[in-house]
């Protein structure tokens, strides 16, 4: 399901329907929908049906396909059990096909190729119009680029054209039906889903080629973080986490995947437990890999065991459909943080950990820190030497995942006298402040619990 906003004055153009925004008083609208008898183009929807006739063009918005029929025609009669033969013989039964004819390209322009997913705007600028261009005499239709291609379609045939396809779903004297979906991204996909309690996810559109599960008596729950309790839903949505339970006995689903749910559409991981689906970006990776999040545990459930299962390897094809529970110590995206479509906001007060702890360690004499050996291993070379507040800082990320919230150099009292043995202390202090569920670790390498 699309959603558009359009202004006093514009007009939205939709499957040969053209509705204009009249005018608002701020509590309803008044709207005015027309639509003739035969447009010679219509704007439709991947995944949604559409009929086409003769010299009719539609413009299939989200995949930048320009689809005219140029005419249907009905393939020579043949005798259905005839062999070959010079002369038709008119007795026996015969078989005719109905064959369509089309022509594909692009219509936004050279920015974007033919069966290429388009950004959200550019399909907004495409439907909707202002009442100066809504009233012109005449529509500009865009002509297609020389990359238009020819195809001949039987019924119930299909074509790819880059990340989509095109079906003929029926086909009449002048007329057709098609449909436009995502190219299949796997097509032989199987759910297997087990007696009792599973943790499964949607990682697309899923069509069931074949299901030999009761699904009408299965139970579905989501996770409701506001509440932290679990709620029972009836139609699960791709692109997250949820547990069925099959009271039935053990069953596949056989499945073809389309239009994959991208990582930026995935929820963003807060602090502690959180669930996620497993998506087709993620197979080959491991979700500590992913975003800039610090995760700390990744388990899946064994729903034959009934017990919790740490995932360590790599995510394989055989992971989709599952879902995964994560502990994250920060708020964070898996995807980067790549979808910056607004600018950011305010500070966020819950980026904060709400327990943190102090600590301190005294560094030691003859480069034999920790996270000096580490740094001499590098062997990089600089036209500013680092300070050691910046080296102590990678370390602690890059080798032990733990972003410290303050961090302060404390020199040695005057008159402080060491020792001058390689692990004798210099003297001076590193007080650094994290959240409390690191301090395990930090304690681990040598640092004190200590009050500010």
């Amino acid at each position: 399901m699309a959603s558009y906003k359009i202004k006093p004055g514009e007009s939205l153009s939709l499957y040969g329907a053209t509705i204009t925004f009249l005018h608002s008083d701020g509590k309803s609208g008044s709207f005015v929908v027309s639509q003739p008898e035969n447009p010679g183009i219509i704007n439709v929807h991947v995944e949604d049906p559409f009929t086409l006739e003769t010299n009719q063009i539609a413009q299939v918005l989200e995949a930048n396909l320009r689809i005219e029929l140029l005419g249907t025609s009905v393939t020579p009669c043949f005798a259905v059990d005839a062999v070959d033969s010079e002369e038709p013989n008119l007795t026996r039964p015969c078989l005719s096909r109905m064959v369509a004819r089309i022509s594909v390209s692009n219509f936004i322009g050279t920015k974007y190729e033919a069966g290429k997913k388009v950004a959200s705007e550019s399909v907004t600028s495409t439907i909707v119009s202002s009442e100066s261009e809504a009233t012109m005499p005449t529509q500009l239709i865009p002509s297609p680029l020389p990359t238009t291609s020819v195809y001949e379609l039987q019924e119930g045939q299909e074509i790819t054209v880059n990340d989509f396809t095109i079906k003929a779903q029926s086909i009449g004297d002048g007329k057709m039906e098609l449909v436009v979906r995502g190219k299949p991204m796997y097509n032989e996909l199987k759910f297997e889903i087990a007696s009792g309690w599973n943790l499964f996810s949607l990682p697309g559109d899923i069509t069931a080629e074949k299901n030999d599960c009761q699904t009408s008596e299965w139970k579905v729950f989501e996770y409701d973080r506001e509440t932290g309790k679990f709620v029972r839903v009836q139609a699960p949505l791709a692109g997250r986490a949820y547990w069925i339970h099959n009271p039935g006995v053990k069953c596949t689903v056989a499945a073809t995947l389309r239009n994959p749910v991208p990582l930026s559409q995935l929820d963003t991981l807060m602090p502690k437990w959180n669930f996620v689906p497993v998506t087709v970006e993620m197979v080959g990776k491991k979700i500590q890999d992913l975003g800039d999040c610090q995760i700390k545990a990744v388990f899946w459930y064994n729903p034959e065991s009934r017990k919790w299962q740490r995932v360590e390897s790599t995510i394989s094809k055989s992971g989709l459909g599952k879902g995964f529970a994560v502990y994250s110590e920060n708020k964070c995206r898996l995807d980067n943080g790549t979808n910056d479509d607004s600018p950011p906001g305010f500070p966020d007060l819950e980026d904060e950990p709400s327990e943190s702890v102090w600590l301190s360690i005294q560094p030691i004499q003859c480069q034999e820190n920790a996270w000096e050996k580490w740094h001499a291993s590098l062997n990089r070379q600089y036209i500013r030497q680092p300070t050691e507040k910046e080296i102590v800082s990678e370390w602690l990320e890059v080798v032990h995942g733990i972003k410290w919230l303050s961090f302060e150099a404390v020199a040695a009292d005057p008159g402080t006298t060491t020792c001058s043995a390689c692990d004798c202390p210099r003297g001076d202090t590193i007080k650094i402040k994290v959240a409390a569920s690191n301090a395990v670790t930090l304690e681990k390498l040598g640092f004190t619990v200590v009050s500010k």
